[in-house]
């Protein structure tokens, strides 16, 4: 049985992540949600919010269930969870790309 009919439109809710990334400043990307929180409680930044859930696709298609093609995203090699590290802000060029290139993963 294939996952697919359960996420039957999985294919808008990237399109659209990706074109309302396009649109927010770096100012944008800063601002904290406090719905959102780290470890030690502090609010997650915009980017992060928006870099988790790509990452945790590589995690989940990837690492756990053995789908290749992490090499090509963000989060394969050298580079690999930059998402956690809230010191370094992502800017909109990055956030696209890792939605972009784990879609093809998700595909």
């Amino acid at each position: 049985m294939s996952v697919r009919r359960f996420y039957a439109d999985w294919a808008g809710y990237n399109r659209r992540a990706i074109e309302g990334i396009k649109r927010l400043t770096e100012a944008d990307l800063a601002l904290r949600v406090h719905a959102v929180r780290d470890l030690a409680g502090d609010p997650w930044p915009i980017w992060a919010v928006f870099a988790h859930p790509a990452a945790t696709r590589v995690f989940w298609l990837c690492d756990v269930f053995g789908e290749q093609g992490a090499e090509g995203t963000p989060f394969g090699g050298n580079t690999k969870w930059w998402e956690d590290d809230l010191s370094h802000q992502r800017g909109a060029d990055e956030l696209v790309g890792a939605w972009e290139t784990t879609w093809q993963v998700v595909e």
